[in-house]
Order: C-alpha cells, then sequence, then structure tokens
C-alpha cells in the first residue's frame, strides 16, 4: 500500500487541474480530505458544483457538465451541413441515395441514417461506419464474399472431425440450444481433448479450422508464470486479459496464479485507493427444487450488477435461458485485498457447493466469469 497524499499535494494537484476555466473553493467536508472525498468546484461561466476529487483530476477528469452539453450540442447542430455533405460523396461513390436521418433530434457523427441500395433497397447504417469506415449494404457484402451460401452441415461436421482426428480431440456438438451450425464465426463448437482429458466450448467453427492456435486446446500449452503474468500486463483488467488471451488465463486460473496479486489491476500510483480492493457477492437462483449460485468479487457493486445485465454475463445467460429475473447481489464480505478476495471468492464458492449449490461460474471472479450451466 502507498502513502497517503498530503491535503497540501492534493490542493496542488487540484489547482492544476483548474487553469483558467475553474476555481477550487474547499473540500465539502474539511474532516474527510482524501483522494474519493468531494470538493468544490467553480466553472467560471456555471457557477459551483461539487465532485470527487478523483473525478476532477486523476480519473475522467470530468469538468463542468453545462459547459460539456453546450459543446456536444454546438457540434452537432453546426455540423449538420457537413455531415450531410460527407454522407452525400460517399453516396455518390458506392451509387446510393441519401433518404434521411434515422432520427432528426439526434443528429451527429454517432448518429443513423438510411440509404437506398439500388440493388436491395433501403437499409439502416450508422454515420460513422458508412463515413470514415466505408461500409455499405450488409447484403451486398455477403454477395461479394460469397457469405449468403452457407456451408451444408455434413461437410462442417465431416472437417471438425478430420481437425479432431489430427489433434486427438472429440467432437462434443454445437454449442447452441439447437445444436445446430449456424455459421463459421457463430457457431461456437463444444470439444473433448484425449492429450488433457479437458472439455471447452470458446472456440468458434471459423478458428477451428484455420491454423491458429486459438483453435487448439487452451490447456495443453505449457505456460510458465512469467509468460502469463507478461500476456496479463498488456490488460489493465482481468475481463481484458479473458477476452483477449484465454489460453493464457485458464492456464493461469488451472496453475492458481490468478490470486497472486499481480494478476489485479494495481494503482496507477503511488496513492493508495480503495479499488485495488474488492468485496465478494453471489447471485442466488432456485429453479426445480435445486439451488443455483455464482460467485464473484468486485470493486464496484453497481457497476457490477448492470454488467450483470449483459448478455456476457454469465448471470444473465442462465437467467435468460431458464426465463429467471436477475436478483439483486447478495454481499458476502467486506472489502479485502486482491489476494485476499481472490483466495476468499473460492472460498465462498467451495462453502455453496458443499451446501448442495449447483455453481453458475465455470471461470473464476474477477470478471463477468463464464457459464457452466
Amino acid at each position: 500500500m502507498g502513502l497517503k497524499l498530503s491535503q497540501e499535494i492534493l490542493e496542488k494537484r487540484i489547482i492544476e487541474r483548474c487553469g483558467s476555466e475553474y476555481s477550487f473553493l474547499g473540500w465539502v467536508d474539511e474532516n474527510d480530505i482524501h483522494s474519493e472525498a468531494k470538493i468544490r468546484i467553480n466553472c467560471h461561466k456555471h457557477g459551483e458544483w461539487n465532485t470527487k476529487y478523483n473525478n476532477f483530476v486523476t480519473g475522467c477528469k470530468s469538468g463542468c457538465s453545462i459547459c460539456g452539453y453546450e459543446i456536444v450540442k454546438y457540434k452537432n447542430e453546426f455540423s449538420r451541413e457537413i455531415l450531410e455533405e460527407k454522407i452525400i460523396l460517399q453516396c455518390k461513390e458506392k451509387n446510393y441515395k441519401f433518404i434521411k436521418w434515422e432520427n432528426e433530434n439526434d443528429i451527429n457523427s454517432h448518429a443513423k441514417i438510411i440509404l437506398e441500395c439500388p440493388k436491395h433497397g433501403e437499409f439502416t447504417i450508422w454515420y460513422n461506419n458508412f463515413v470514415n469506415k466505408k461500409c455499405g449494404c450488409l447484403q451486398c457484402g455477403h454477395e461479394n464474399a460469397g457469405l449468403n451460401i452457407r456451408l451444408d452441415e455434413d461437410l462442417v461436421i465431416k472437417r471438425i472431425l478430420e481437425k479432431c482426428l489430427l489433434n486427438n480431440y472429440n467432437f462434443l456438438g454445437f454449442d447452441n440450444k439447437n445444436n445446430k451450425y449456424e455459421g463459421a464465426d457463430n457457431t461456437k463448437l463444444i470439444l473433448y481433448c484425449n492429450n488433457c482429458n479437458q472439455e471447452w466450448n470458446t472456440t468458434s467453427y471459423a478458428n477451428f479450422i484455420s491454423v491458429s492456435n486459438k483453435s487448439l486446446c487452451p490447456n495443453c500449452k505449457k505456460w510458465t508464470f512469467d509468460e502469463c503474468y507478461e500476456i496479463a500486463q498488456k490488460y489493465e483488467t482481468l475481463n481484458e486479459f479473458i477476452k483477449n488471451d484465454i489460453n493464457a488465463y485458464t492456464a493461469a486460473r488451472k496453475y492458481g496464479w490468478l490470486s497472486d496479486p499481480l494478476f489485479y489491476q494495481l494503482p496507477k500510483s503511488n496513492e493508495y485507493t480503495e479499488y485495488s480492493h474488492k468485496l465478494i457477492y453471489a447471485y442466488f437462483f432456485e429453479l426445480n427444487n435445486i439451488k443455483y449460485v455464482y460467485v464473484g468479487l468486485t470493486n464496484d457493486i453497481e457497476r457490477r450488477h448492470k454488467q450483470h445485465q449483459t448478455y456476457e454475463s454469465a448471470v444473465f445467460q442462465f437467467a435468460q435461458k431458464n426465463n429467471l429475473q436477475i436478483p439483486k447481489p447478495v454481499i458476502l464480505t467486506g472489502m479485502l485485498s486482491p489476494k485476499d478476495a481472490a483466495l476468499e471468492e473460492n472460498l465462498q464458492l467451495e462453502k455453496y457447493i458443499n451446501m448442495g449449490y449447483q455453481k453458475i461460474n465455470k471461470i473464476g471472479g474477477g470478471a463477468l466469469g463464464g457459464y457452466s450451466y
């Protein structure tokens, strides 16, 4: 844990951040002065408001919200003519017709527009995707790439079995409700490795058939702690680590390295912040007289609960599959150090499993988790 910064240093940073736009008026509570405390700032144009020190100085460096709104409004109103000039210019290149904005009250570079393709009719697309990324009619794109011709499922399975034979795997099926092939990139495979006796379902058909190592068993590669740690340092959060390097993450989890504090996002300065500590929480479900549990850890329970409302979350997938409402999370512990939190999370999960609960977690906590039900 780093040293707590003095009031003098904190206020010096506040004044530097204020510049010529703002003035520092003082602390909201003079008996509560630290990097998470609230401060009083005066905007020379719109007056006084309260904000957290971290938000104003070290985090997103947020400023006067009214100033921000006026800037965005000005840009949107000022640029409509310019935005439409760019749309029309791009339409001439692709032989499209600009019809209108999808929402006349939402006109900016992040809004949707409606265009007409001479072959397939009207379609809707994001302005930025059309003008800056040069995207166009989706049906034309599919036809040009030959994607409108879906491979026969028998041929798909034949190719999978051939690849499995080369790598000593077993093909257990497609990882979707219908157990059907639904396209090269959308269909995940359920595979079993006979080399390490492990099953996994994170590989798409397209990746598996390609020569990419990402298609191979994530458990078989011989990883070292240093290799996993070096890869983990590319990412700011454990969730990014999981999404971008699932093989390295799986190895780190398998060998118990995730409990090491080095695998967690640490404060980027010597200043102590509560966000280096985490609490343990759980979601509880009951279905057909069977109890289920998901255990996780977080430094912000409200933010994590919102993340569990998205499709990437194991909690969301479980609830959606079984037509259940997602309950409020139950907080199991107070704030713990990263190492203690990781250990306590595993202990809590084991406790509920021993009590007869079925676990929803497939991968360890600290992220949105994986779905095992």
